[in-house]
């Protein structure tokens, strides 16, 4: 357990101090808390409550497609960032001095929960500013649960990051350049672009049927919900949707596990689907 703390404590820090992540977490709610403010900046005179609620319900989609943007960019950069990190050490040979002293089930935990603490930490820092914002900025009455939506972000992002991000070390542990991981990349990508593409449908109908299951699958439901949960997502369905995402996380972690723990030691070939099955199913 302490080996694993020591990886998680080097990916985190390592990734803290750099300038992108300082400049990320301060234009990111710069979106959010403009989406909030837009309806109030060209108005001089102060809206009545029912123009309050009206530029609510506006409001509220525009909220939903900010933060559908956001996770869609958080779990993106920071699972292309787990699976960079695994492929740049795997060619200098750094992993196979670091096996020396941990196991590759070790090794690949420590690397996901490293990256998902820096992005614990920016999507914190997201909620109190824009908590700040509606504190301060907006008129009183302004019906719109900011806090409530971004802590519910927090888990989201968590739980979308953690689900990837084993998927992406898998594949960076098994290939030795980026040009081999894009026709992996580009699979595991496909649900998270879909969500994105879907934004506009969900947003104009977040009841639909499709809006609903795409909320409760775990490949797209950390994008879809945080759109559909400002304009009205049912309790219910945000409760099932994240206890099927933590749910299955394991599941894909165990999968991807199989992977890595070969795929570390391959090296000079470039491998198919066929041999990522055959290193799950191996013993």
């Amino acid at each position: 357990m302490n080996r694993i703390g020591i990886i998680i404590e080097r990916e985190f820090t390592e990734r803290v101090h750099k300038k992108s992540f300082v400049i990320s977490t301060l234009l990111s709610p710069a979106l959010l808390i403009l989406a909030m403010c837009a309806p109030f900046l060209f108005n001089s005179s102060g809206p009545s409550v029912q123009d309050l609620q009206e530029i609510g319900k506006g409001a509220g989609a525009l909220l939903g497609t900010v933060f559908g943007v956001l996770s869609y960019t958080v779990i993106i950069v920071y699972g292309q960032q787990v699976m960079q990190s695994v492929i740049e050490e795997k060619q200098t040979r750094v992993l196979d001095v670091i096996l020396t002293s941990c196991s590759p089930f070790e090794l690949m935990i420590g690397k996901i929960f490293g990256l998902a603490l820096v992005a614990a930490l920016q999507v914190v820092i997201w909620l109190f500013l824009v908590i700040a914002a509606k504190t301060f900025l907006l008129p009183a009455g302004y019906d719109i649960n900011a806090g409530g939506i971004s802590l519910l972000m927090v888990f989201y992002v968590i739980g979308g990051f953690l689900f990837y991000a084993s998927m992406y070390a898998a594949i960076g542990s098994a290939v030795d350049t980026p040009q081999d991981a894009a026709q992996f990349n580009l699979v595991i990508m496909m649900p998270i672009m879909i969500s994105f593409m879907l934004l506009t449908v969900i947003v104009t109908n977040p009841d639909s049927q499709l809006a609903v299951w795409c909320s409760l699958i775990p490949f797209t439901s950390p994008i879809v919900m945080m759109i559909r949960v400002p304009v009205g997502a049912p309790i219910w369905q945000i409760v099932s949707s994240l206890v099927i995402l933590y749910g299955t996380f394991p599941v894909m972690t165990w999968l991807a596990a199989r992977i890595f723990r070969i795929g570390v030691f391959m090296h000079g070939k470039k491998p198919t689907w066929k041999d990522l099955g055959k290193w799950i199913t191996l013993n």
